[in-house]
């Protein structure tokens, strides 16, 4: 089986934190599969001009291609000029090697770009819903193009049952979407201890850590965070608020973030270390007292569960998979924008620590995840039973 798969959100030599979710999936399919990458690369039309760039040494291999566009103003047709960025390469290595199918990952603009590709190819296409699929359904200069573009999609398959619902209530059929929740890898993200991680980071045994790890976005909600540490320090004095993730897309936003710490004197109360490799994530969920994300939107947190691996307790909010990945044995579901239940929520965990036990979470692997998605492509390579089609399952 050879496969195209598309992703706007996907590392790069200029954004390598970017999608690292989407390259464990698809590594673990390529197992499987011929799998090759097709990234394209937003740059702004006055931008001096940049080159693809094809990369073999990587697993899958990814050729980089920028992508031309207006921030802000070109939202409506981002995916034609993605699709017009995009689709010559994979043109030309479909002449060499024939694709069986286009596998997007995200509802916009990569739903509507497969939708375009494979048109042109006659060949069916997949997508990957991951999250923000009620922001590009309810805004009308989206709506409709993603909805068209999910309806006539070959399978579609979502990171959590929350979002297999927000699909079922557009009126996408129930038998064409798969729930497959992304895996982790299990030997990095796993129990520790905890002394030995904080000698390791340089930090002392008796103070209380909390870590969030997410890009430096609104959703994400380090800010709540942030504004719930000066009444939190007032019974707990040696506490630490940790903040892993880059600004790359929100500036802005780090800006803003300084301005609050600053504004409540915390800045010997609060770290931010930017990107982390994942080993690095890992020792710091090792190290911690407590993981606190109070998001506003979620497909199927990918922090989430690799605290959850790492056995450490876990404060986040009721929106998307985040309950379907936190239970009462794990953690605390808190109601989002709600400073008061984040702030007593955290307080209750800081003053009664416990040993969580082992989920069944911190087993599932990206193998796992890769024989469940290669057996929806099989499926979908079946049901469309041409002489190519049906020799491609073969390989």
């Amino acid at each position: 089986m050879n496969i195209a798969s598309i992703s706007l959100c996907y590392p790069s030599p200029t954004a390598p934190g970017s999608g690292l979710f989407v390259r464990k999936r698809l590594a673990a399919i390529n197992d499987h599969a011929n799998v090759h990458v097709f990234n394209p690369v937003p740059t702004p039309i006055w931008s001096g001009r940049s080159h693809p760039a094809t990369i073999e040494s990587t697993t899958p291999p990814t050729t980089h291609i920028p992508m031309p566009y207006i921030p802000a103003l070109s939202l409506p047709i981002n995916p034609q000029l993605y699709a017009r960025a995009v689709t010559p390469f994979i043109q030309k290595q479909h002449i060499i090697t024939p694709f069986d199918l286009i596998d997007a990952h995200f509802c916009f603009p990569d739903a509507i770009a497969a939708q375009a590709i494979a048109k042109t190819l006659n060949i069916p296409y997949t997508v990957t819903l991951r999250g923000l699929l009620n922001k590009y359904t309810q805004n009308p200069l989206t709506r409709r193009s993603v909805l068209n573009a999910l309806q006539n999609a070959d399978a579609i398959i979502t990171v959590s049952a929350d979002l297999k619902n927000q699909a079922v209530n557009l009126n996408i059929p129930d038998s064409k979407i798969h729930v497959i929740p992304n895996g982790i890898d299990t030997e990095i993200f796993k129990p520790g201890d905890k002394k030995n991680a904080r000698a390791q980071l340089n930090h002392d045994p008796g103070e209380k850590i909390l870590l969030t790890v997410g890009h430096l976005c609104p959703r994400k909600g380090a800010h709540r965070v942030i504004q719930s540490l000066p009444d939190l320090l007032r019974s707990h004095r040696n506490l630490h608020h940790v903040i892993i993730g880059d600004d790359a897309a929100e500036r802005t936003f780090r800006r803003q973030l300084n301005r609050l710490v600053a504004n409540h004197h915390l800045q010997s109360n609060v770290t931010f270390t930017g990107h982390l490799p994942p080993a690095d994530i890992a020792r710091w969920m090792q190290a911690a007292d407590l993981f606190v994300l109070p998001t506003t939107n979620e497909g199927w947190c990918n922090a989430l569960h690799e605290a959850i691996a790492c056995r450490l307790p876990i404060v986040t909010t009721n929106v998307g998979g985040n309950p379907e990945i936190v239970t009462p044995s794990t953690g605390t579901i808190v109601p989002p924008n709600n400073p008061l239940a984040l702030t007593t929520a955290i307080a209750i965990h800081l003053d009664n620590p416990v040993q969580r036990p082992i989920s069944a979470l911190a087993s599932r692997t990206w193998p796992v995840v890769a024989n469940e998605s290669i057996t929806i492509f099989n499926r979908v390579l079946t049901d469309i039973p041409t002489p190519t089609r049906l020799h491609s399952l073969a390989r």
